[in-house]
């Protein structure tokens, strides 16, 4: 028996794998913060919701359910097409043929896996379609779930004992009250991870802080201004992870939204895994080829208690003693 097929064939088989590798080590920067499930065409597109927050926080205390307190309620996800593209010139292709270059491979998976992030965090602050005792509606972002931007309950104090004012920018109280709102919730258990995604400029202000012996002394005037979040300074700093994301949006004030919430918050469906396809251009000069991978997703937000948005200065101060 004869096995026919082209260098294409081959070609096209090997750059999907490494997209897919490409894109799980580090395509999406917010695809490692929720939980994934793989769903098919025909599966249900609905996942179940165990009662209401009340319900819920009697089953955190893990004490008896009242019956008569139960509701029925599920998440629903609308399905989307993501996709990357890039072109290459025919006399380059040549050498792509032999074997798929890196830096193709870090394109494609850097655009599908940036509109992969794009799509988790409107889950995060927007709408959530849910389905109550049979009847569908739109679960707004719990607005008690906003930490303003003056807070500062939590915050550390001063050398001197006294108590930190004018602090706009993320610091440590701020997540400590995120922290304590989840706890209050019950959105967060023993062993859960808590994520903080946020602006670099607040993340370097917030390890900046943390590096100093004391919290005295102007944040502008810190040596740790514009340091990249590459050292991971901060991680495990108040137990939690955090990450770098510039576009988590603004509020009416132009003030940056952090946001702070555990793996449960988020449910990400694959629903049609990454396709790709090259197609050689005829029609346009230097016959390019396209490149193409996509992949059908969709995201919703399945607790809003397991999700807080901090409001900070996009030009934070920090205070003095």
């Amino acid at each position: 028996m004869a096995l026919t097929g082209s260098y294409g064939d081959l070609y096209d088989r090997q750059l999907r794998t490494l997209i897919e590798h490409e894109l799980q080590q580090k395509g999406s920067v917010l695809l490692p913060c929720v939980t994934r499930e793989a769903i098919g065409p025909a599966d249900s597109t609905w996942f179940p919701k165990i009662g209401q927050s009340t319900s819920y926080e009697v089953t955190g205390r893990n004490q008896a359910v009242d019956i008569q307190d139960q509701t029925y309620e599920r998440r629903g996800i609308v399905p989307v097409l993501l996709e990357g593209v890039h072109q290459i010139n025919a006399i380059d292709m040549a050498r792509y043929k032999r074997s798929p270059q890196p830096e193709l491979v870090e394109s494609l998976a850097r655009q599908l896996g940036r509109q992969f992030d794009v799509h988790i965090l409107t889950a995060l602050s927007g709408s959530a379609l849910r389905e109550l005792n049979g009847s569908s509606s739109a679960a707004s972002f719990d607005s008690n779930n906003t930490i303003a931007v003056s807070t500062n309950t939590f915050a550390m104090k001063e050398e001197g004992g006294g108590a930190l004012t004018g602090d706009t920018g993320l610091h440590e109280g701020k997540i400590l009250q995120a922290i304590n709102k989840l706890q209050t919730a019950y959105a967060l258990e023993p062993g859960d991870e808590i994520f903080v995604v946020g602006p670099s400029i607040q993340l370097t202000g917030l390890k900046a802080r943390a590096l100093r012996g004391d919290s005295a002394g102007l944040y502008q005037n810190s040596p740790n201004i514009g340091v990249p979040m590459a050292d991971k300074a901060l991680q495990g700093f108040l137990g939690c992870t955090f990450i770098q994301y510039e576009n988590t949006g603004v509020d009416g004030s132009s003030d940056q939204y952090v946001y702070i919430f555990t793996r449960k918050a988020i449910k990400f469906a694959i629903i049609d895994d990454i396709a790709f396809n090259s197609m050689v251009q005829l029609d346009k000069k230097g016959n390019p080829t396209l490149h193409k991978c996509n992949a059908t997703v969709g995201a919703v937000r399945m607790w809003e208690e397991a999700v807080v948005r901090v409001l900070c200065d996009p030009t934070p101060t920090y205070a003095t003693a």
